[in-house]
């Protein structure tokens, strides 16, 4: 087996750049952010400025629409305020993105 297991996500991932809000469960305000890819179950964000930790609930609005979601994986860069965060879809069925995705099954990498 390679260095990183291989899997399949539900849906292949979008790759684009929208902005959204973000809020942090017991937090009162919003953060800006921005996708780097997404589909209805989970989402890439990059530009987070907030202390976010693993399992934490957010609440993702984009273009007038919101939905829950579960902080998976949070990645700081080094020199740099922003972090990148995984986070998966509490509710799928709501389609928060505003474009048409793909309903093919997803093949990745996941890295250590």
């Amino acid at each position: 087996m390679g260095r990183y297991p291989i899997g399949k996500r539900r849906q292949k991932r979008t790759k684009a750049v929208l902005p959204v809000r973000i809020r942090i469960d017991g937090d009162h305000g919003s953060h800006p952010a921005h996708t780097l890819d997404f589909s209805n179950h989970g989402v890439k964000l990059g530009g987070m400025r907030s202390d976010l930790k693993v399992r934490d609930g957010i609440e993702v609005s984009c273009r007038h629409k919101r939905a829950r979601f579960r902080v998976i994986w949070v990645l700081a860069h080094p020199n740099s305020f922003e972090k990148q965060v995984g986070a998966e879809c509490s509710e799928p069925e709501k389609h928060i993105w505003g474009v048409e995705l793909p309903a093919e099954v997803d093949e990745y990498e996941e890295k250590d």
